[in-house]
């Protein structure tokens, strides 16, 4: 019996998921609003990756278009995630520096 191969997911899909998930938006901004170090902005991005991956199950669960496939990517999604969240995270770290300072 020959083993039933999947299509890969492309990496365009995981870095849009990523890049366009709101909860790794806010949340990452908002953790990184919150840091009083910069040491704290991988926790801050890893905790926005995080809650991005309840949203992406969330909408795998149900079958959304895009989000079935992108389902099977989970932990390359979390990875992208993860980064992008630091990003905000570090984002909002330097929003909080900048009005700290006016």
């Amino acid at each position: 019996m020959k083993p039933i191969l999947q299509p890969d997911v492309s990496m365009a899909l995981i870095a849009a998921i990523a890049l366009l998930n709101p909860v790794v938006i806010a949340l990452g901004l908002w953790l990184g609003r919150q840091c009083d170090q910069w040491q704290k902005l991988p926790i801050a991005g890893f905790a926005a990756g995080l809650a991005g991956m309840a949203l992406v199950w969330l909408a795998a669960y149900l079958r959304l278009p895009l989000m079935a496939d992108a389902g099977r990517a989970a932990g390359g999604i979390l990875v992208a995630q993860f980064l992008i969240g630091m990003v905000w995270a570090s984002l909002g770290y330097g929003l909080k520096r900048l009005s700290a300072r006016q």
